[in-house]
C-alpha cells in the first residue's frame, strides 16, 4: 500500500506579484527622487503623487508611460509644456512607426500601387495621428 501526502501551497496570483513589483518600483522611484534632490511639482506630497501614478498603472494594464523631458526653462510652466510636447512627439513617433509598418505592408500586398502613392497614404494617416495625440496623453506628474 502506498500513502501519499499532498501538501497544498496556495499559489500567489499574478495580481499579487504585480502589486508587489509596483510597490517595489514605487519605493525605488521615491528613493531616487529624494536621493537626487528632485521635487514633484504639486500641492500633494511626492508619496501621494507617485502612489496615484502607480495605482493608475496597476488598475489599467493598457496604460503606457511616455516620458517628456525639458530643462533650463525660464519658468515651471514653460518646462511642463515643453516636456508635454516632447512626450507627445515621442508618442506620435512610436505610433507612426507602427502605422507605417503595418499599413504600408497591407497596401503593398493588396494592390499594385506605386511606392509614392503608398507613401502619401501612409503619410496622411501619420499626420492624422500626430494631430490627435494631444488628447491621448494625460500628464501624471512633473518633477
Amino acid at each position: 500500500m502506498i500513502f501519499g501526502i499532498l501538501l497544498w501551497k496556495p499559489q500567489v496570483s499574478v495580481a499579487q506579484n504585480l502589486n508587489k513589483l509596483l510597490e517595489k518600483e514605487y519605493k525605488n522611484k521615491l528613493k531616487e527622487f529624494k536621493k537626487d534632490g528632485w521635487k514633484i511639482d504639486s500641492d500633494r506630497s511626492a508619496e501621494v503623487i507617485l502612489l496615484k501614478h502607480f495605482s493608475k498603472l496597476n488598475d489599467n494594464e493598457n496604460l503606457k508611460v511616455v516620458t517628456g523631458v525639458s530643462s533650463n526653462c525660464k519658468s515651471t510652466n514653460i518646462c511642463k509644456q515643453a516636456a508635454l510636447n516632447n512626450a507627445q512627439n515621442e508618442y506620435a513617433r512610436l505610433v507612426s512607426g507602427k502605422i507605417k509598418g503595418a499599413f504600408g505592408s497591407i497596401i503593398k500586398t493588396n494592390a499594385n500601387r506605386p511606392q509614392e502613392e503608398i507613401d502619401k497614404m501612409v503619410g496622411g494617416l501619420v499626420n492624422e495621428v500626430e494631430a490627435n495625440v494631444s488628447g491621448v496623453l494625460q500628464p501624471s506628474y512633473s518633477v
